[in-house]
């Protein structure tokens, strides 16, 4: 469906996207994770024909971009992070002015503005002025300017940004129901496990990794993460688990039973539980809990974009 190919973006001497590559799929529910000035809100505008690429290529259902923006731009609906409103129209009204700007044929605008508001649960809303709407109902109506010409592909910049937790659980549970290729862009961990099956982090303007969300345990390189309880003092347990070859890191964190200290322990390439047991037992150090600790998505997002830099865009 979407075919990015050595994508950069170059703002004077800035790379805010560089040499980015990936392929999105029919049906797929896919989100560009990153911080603040990763290069998302760039990739996105990249996307959808908002901005063109200054290097490489994106193909949008075997359409370039570049070469047949309006082609490839009838695939998507776009709802940016902020989307502009006209706050004196209604819902209704909105969307049958997006129809407009879209180019929905007038025998069809009635219906494709309905079924978006059903879609979006905004019938008993449709008549009333946006500014008096609360801002979850706004983006609702967005969301609805978006796919009210039943594009493909539905692409969104942080779309519950700002909400109150009631309110992104809503829209969360309404973008769920679409039906179609969906595209989130956000720095928000819960809103890509919540949403996508597919996660690409950025970072710097770089792809960092990328991968399905369940296989993210190993995006990082492979890391293992144990789970030790040992009946020791705490500096002498952690002199004992550094010590073993292939520990990568070790993190005391408390005591939950008298006389012990609970550990977390990383390593990479390599289970090291057996290791552990045998020193110590060779150390004559009770160990009282050993199991493997699943790592998770912000445990991989942490590793790769930990350090600072880049530039907002």
């Amino acid at each position: 469906m979407i075919e990015a190919l050595s994508v950069s973006k170059k703002f004077g001497s800035h790379y805010a996207v560089k040499n980015a590559s990936f392929t999105i799929g029919n049906g797929e529910r896919v989100a560009f994770l990153g911080r603040s000035g990763a290069g998302k809100t760039t990739m996105m505008n990249i996307l959808t024909g908002y901005v063109s690429a200054t290097e490489g290529s994106v193909m949008v259902g075997g359409i370039d971009m570049l070469k047949k923006p309006m082609l490839a731009k009838q695939k998507i609906g776009y709802m940016p992070h902020h989307a502009p409103l006209y706050l004196h129209m209604s819902p209704s009204e909105y969307l049958d002015f997006m129809c407009g700007v879209k180019r929905v044929p007038k025998a069809k605008r009635s219906e494709r503005a309905a079924s978006a508001m059903d879609l979006l649960k905004l019938n008993e809303k449709q008549n009333s002025p946006l500014r008096n709407l609360s801002k979850a109902d706004r983006v609702k109506t967005a969301l609805a300017g978006a796919l009210c010409a039943d594009p493909d592909i539905l692409i969104c910049d942080e779309p519950s940004a700002g909400l109150e937790p009631g309110d992104i659980i809503q829209i969360r549970s309404v973008i769920r129901e679409i039906k179609k290729t969906v595209i989130v862009a956000t720095s928000n961990i819960q809103e890509v496990t919540a949403l996508c099956s597919k996660v690409i982090i950025m970072h710097e303007g770089h792809i960092a990794a990328q991968d399905a969300l369940e296989n993210f345990s190993y995006a990082a390189g492979g890391k293992n993460r144990v789970s030790v309880r040992l009946a020791a003092g705490r500096d002498t347990g952690l002199a004992m688990l550094k010590s073993i070859d292939g520990v990568d890191a070790v993190e005391c964190v408390g005591t939950k039973e008298r006389d012990t200290f609970d550990y977390v322990v990383d390593s990479y390439h390599k289970d090291v539980r057996g290791d552990i047991f045998k020193c110590a037992a060779k150390a004559g150090i009770l160990l009282l809990g050993l199991k493997p600790q699943s790592v998770t998505l912000e445990d991989v997002f942490y590793q790769l974009t930990c350090q600072s830099g880049g530039m907002a865009v």
